[in-house]
């Protein structure tokens, strides 16, 4: 809803004006705009962080975000259990022969 706001006496350059924003949960925001500036469809709601709309009745929906996803998680979706048990026994053999010539060096 857009609603020019009076101007202050003297202050007719700056009109104004105030769109109320409604978010899914029923929170509203205000906001003033200048006449001058392209007022935008939605707004992040002060009070949830969901995105508001102007019309009351029909709130935008929340976008849906890809939920965060580990490395472990790529690689499960990759490779099977027994490739990553594979990969996790060579990297541990080499790391053991590793210490093992680091361990030779300083003897």
């Amino acid at each position: 809803m857009i609603q020019p706001a009076r101007a202050r006496s003297g202050d007719v350059a700056r009109l104004h004006c105030e769109v109320t924003y409604w978010c899914l949960n029923g929170h509203h925001t205000t906001r003033s705009w200048s006449g001058a500036a392209e007022v935008p469809t939605t707004w992040e709601c002060r009070h949830c962080g969901l995105p508001a709309g102007r019309d009351r009745t029909h709130p935008p929906q929340p976008v849906r975000t890809r939920p965060f996803k580990s490395p472990l998680t790529h690689l499960m979706e990759r490779r099977t259990e027994a490739e990553c048990d594979a990969l996790l026994d060579g990297a541990l053999a080499n790391l053991r022969a590793r210490r093992h010539r680091r361990g030779r060096q300083r003897s």
